[in-house]
């Protein structure tokens, strides 16, 4: 027997019922009856209604809340001048932003390799991730499909990633699989000409 589980009503007592009402609502969907329109309830579900009416308001308040995922989405980008990146926390809705110009030795390296240093570096310095489901979205294939492979056939781009895969262990973070974005689409793009 299926209940609903936060109400506590077990669905099979009604089920005439509610197969009544699916029907009215679908010709109401399809246009074959309006809103204002009467129409008869047979007995047996207009008994079922009732029954079902009394037992949800027996049953109480109830407070519905949903679980927490820990999943968070990270933005991260970068530019000729610096790298940004945005972090947003599914349960809290709070969202975080860090950036930085690069430093003098970083600011030569080839654009992939600053795309997965823009990365690595949210990661070491949002200080909330322990234990959390992260959402990488990148505007960079090269580096997404790197972090996929977990490696990369240049040597630099090969070195950052396993940078990026050692930190999410050191630090019990869970990567999902990377996402390519657009760059219109990416908050961090912003962040990352910022500087």
């Amino acid at each position: 027997i299926r209940t609903l589980k936060f109400l506590k009503v077990q669905v099979c007592k009604y089920f005439w019922a509610f197969k009544f009402v699916r029907r009215m609502l679908s010709k109401l969907n399809r246009g074959l009856i309006t809103r204002n329109e009467e129409i008869e309830i047979g007995n047996s579900a207009l008994c079922q209604l009732k029954k079902w009416r009394a037992d949800i308001l027996s049953a109480g308040p109830r407070l519905i809340s949903r679980e927490k995922s820990n999943d968070m989405t990270l933005w991260s980008d970068a530019s000729n001048t610096g790298w940004g990146a945005v972090l947003f926390d599914d349960d809290t809705q709070r969202t975080f932003v860090v950036g930085n110009r690069w430093a003098s030795h970083e600011a030569s390296l080839h654009i992939n390799i600053k795309e997965a240093r823009a990365l690595f570096k949210a990661l070491t310095l949002f200080d909330n991730l322990e234990q959390k489901t992260i959402q990488p979205m990148i505007d960079n294939t090269s580096t997404v499909y790197s972090l996929i492979k977990e490696r990369s056939t240049s040597e630099l781009l090969n070195k950052e990633v396993t940078s990026i895969f050692a930190l999410c262990k050191r630090r019990e973070i869970r990567l999902k699989k990377p996402q390519y974005i657009s760059t219109k689409q990416n908050p961090a793009d912003f962040w990352s000409r910022l500087f």
